[in-house]
């Protein structure tokens, strides 16, 4: 995780050397990455897309990122896909799941309260982990460590942006949440935490 190269061979595989040594003298026989500390934080390489807008939270790194890592005797174990979609295939989309939701379903769904973020994610963390339980690269982590990721989203979610599935009996088991592409913002925040009011002029 946090690898950062120039387009040289020699610099990278310099770097993951040092890397990998280290890693065996602690016992590991098998590495997989980039992956910043856990999936919830960072992880991935970017391969094609490179014309399109970043967008926050998914990977962004220069085009030879993929050369480097493959001379350095990396391969690729899994494949994932982003889409950048227009408000009209969204809406698509939606209507397709309200249409097949079944006339006598017991679940509900309704936004979560984001004024009481830290109560809300209490329950939610179970349902998370077993959700992510299957991904590849999964590794359990803490209820403090979600709340962690999960408080500096709430600043770009907007009531109803995060929305929760709960059964007859309460119970969460399900959640989807997406949040508002401020990239164009964060480029005029510049890093410097006075500027961070600019985000509110982005937000709908």
């Amino acid at each position: 995780g946090y690898f950062e190269s120039i387009d040289d061979v020699q610099v990278a595989a310099a770097v993951m050397n040092k890397a990998e040594s280290w890693l065996r003298k602690q016992g590991v026989t098998v590495i997989h990455g980039p992956i910043n500390l856990n999936i919830m934080i960072n992880y991935r390489l970017q391969l094609t897309g490179f014309a399109t807008e970043p967008f926050l939270g998914e990977p962004r790194n220069p085009p030879y990122y993929e050369k480097l890592w493959l001379h350095c005797g990396f391969g690729p174990k899994n494949r994932w896909s982003s889409w950048d979609l227009t408000q009209q295939q969204m809406q698509i989309l939606v209507d397709g799941l309200e249409a097949n939701k079944p006339a006598d379903s017991e679940y509900r769904v309704g936004p979560i309260d984001l004024k009481n973020l830290t109560e809300e994610l209490k329950p939610f963390y179970p349902t998370a982990m077993e959700c992510y339980s299957a991904n590849f690269g999964y590794s359990k982590i803490e209820p403090n460590e979600v709340a962690v990721y999960f408080q500096p989203l709430s600043e770009l979610f907007t009531q109803g942006d995060f929305a929760k599935a709960l059964d007859k009996d309460g119970r969460w088991v399900g959640y989807i949440f997406g949040y508002w592409d401020l990239g164009e913002a964060f480029v005029k925040v510049d890093g410097e935490t006075k500027n961070l009011a600019l985000l509110q002029q982005f937000r709908p």
